[in-house]
């Protein structure tokens, strides 16, 4: 069984009451930097205590701020890759799939 990965989801919250990323800061008392890592998925763990901060600026409950991803990304890459093989032609794989591979495979077949 995949383990779900969960993520915070507070960007569509702060764009639904009309906040900039710097507005949100200020009324969590947060740095700019934090929230925007927060959204873009560079920052990952957060304190407890940063989630009563962003649950009072978006007036919401933690519940609110959580979801989970749809997917692993590992399937997610591999769709990819079939959709992607029509267009570029046939990938040979004698090796297990990894998605780090997969742009420099790409590269390749593009050159030929």
């Amino acid at each position: 069984m995949a383990i779900k990965r969960v993520r915070i989801n507070t960007r569509s919250l702060r764009k639904r009451r009309r906040l900039t990323q710097q507005q949100m800061a200020r009324k969590a008392r947060l740095s700019k930097t934090t929230i925007s890592n927060l959204e873009s998925g560079k920052q990952s763990k957060i304190e407890l205590d940063t989630i009563g901060k962003l649950c009072e600026a978006l007036d919401c409950t933690p519940n609110d701020i959580f979801e989970f991803e749809s997917g692993n990304e590992e399937t997610l890459l591999q769709t990819q890759r079939d959709c992607l093989d029509e267009f570029i032609g046939s990938l040979e794989y004698d090796k297990k799939f990894r998605s780090e591979d997969l742009d420099q495979d790409l590269a390749g077949k593009i050159k030929k």
